[in-house]
């Protein structure tokens, strides 16, 4: 059952191989992720060190929940990461030697409200682990997300 699973899982980690150009280039995909125009979507800028934080947040939320075969919640975390690469591909000038813009980028993430309100919600779940201070960027990520949620 589980290999079933990480094989879907896989399929979606393909697809982020697709938007890949090279080791420090990314191609645009169409529109926003999540602009469809049927279900309300959000934009929320976010300097890249603050995603960063997201990203790597998101990521672990994958894990484990593939692992504990919370199929949902995984999906929508690499749905989540997989916006973040397009915005990323907004950037044209030079990237880091691991493949990101400069730390203070404005990226544009758009996401369904829902998502936004998972990925509100796992920084708070890592929260009760690491315990941030409150200057962190965990604690940012989470001021710039429920501001947003709030305006929108």
């Amino acid at each position: 059952m589980f290999h079933v699973k990480h094989t879907r899982l896989q399929a979606s980690i393909l697809d982020h191989d697709e938007l890949r150009t090279g080791v420090n280039g990314w191609k645009g995909v169409g529109r926003g992720c999540c602009e469809n125009g049927i279900v309300p979507s959000l934009t929320v800028s976010i300097p890249v060190r603050v995603w960063q934080w997201i990203d790597a947040t998101v990521d672990n939320t994958v894990v484990i929940d593939a692992a504990d075969g919370n199929e949902e919640s995984a999906f929508i975390g690499l749905h989540v990461r997989q916006c973040g690469w397009r915005a990323i591909s907004s950037y044209s000038g030079d990237l880091s030697s691991i493949g990101w813009p400069p730390d203070d980028y404005p990226l544009s993430i758009v996401l369904h409200r829902n998502h936004w309100i998972w990925v509100r919600d796992e920084l708070e779940r890592w929260d009760e682990i690491s315990s941030p201070d409150p200057d962190s960027r965990a604690t940012e990520s989470r001021r710039l997300i429920t501001s947003a949620l709030g305006a929108g």
